[in-house]
């Protein structure tokens, strides 16, 4: 990860060294984790909103399909609004990567079993959940390094 790539930067040939047999993406990945959890922790703000009324599958452009999720998620902290949405969306916050690094800086929990969800009734009414399976998941795939290659979705 980062703590090994910072101790080489700046020398091609041990980048180069370092880079040998780890494939684009992977690095990739972790590069724009790591910008993503960097402008989050600059930018804090008051009220975190999802609208995932409608889940695409796919990479949001060509690829993939809507389906009708009707939800919406709201919190104060950005990192745990994150988990509990990639969690509906099928996918394990554990394993994704910048939620993994926000985890690690200390911005917020990923584990949703570990997060306090509530849900707003249609009468206003506010209810813990007991469990964050009360929630229905969709299975909501992302177009990512892997379309053009197997015309398969990632799921993390």
């Amino acid at each position: 990860g980062w703590e090994a790539f910072r101790k080489i930067k700046g020398n091609s040939e041990k980048i180069k060294e370092f880079m040998s047999g780890i494939p684009g993406p992977l690095m990739w990945d972790e590069q724009w984790s790591q910008r993503a959890v960097d402008s989050a922790k600059a930018i804090i703000p008051g009220l975190n909103i999802v609208e995932g009324v409608i889940g695409r599958d796919g990479s949001g452009f060509d690829v993939g399909r809507d389906e009708l999720c009707n939800i919406v998620i709201i919190g104060f902290s950005s990192m745990e609004v994150d988990a509990v949405g990639t969690w509906i969306m099928g996918h394990d916050p554990l394993e994704m990567p910048y939620l993994r690094i926000a985890k690690e800086r200390g911005m917020g929990e990923n584990d949703v079993t570990k997060i306090a969800v509530c849900r707003i009734r249609e009468n206003g009414s506010i209810e813990p959940l007991k469990s964050i399976r009360e929630i229905k998941r969709h299975k909501l795939g992302v177009n990512l390094h892997t379309w053009k290659e197997t015309n398969e979705r990632l799921f993390w």
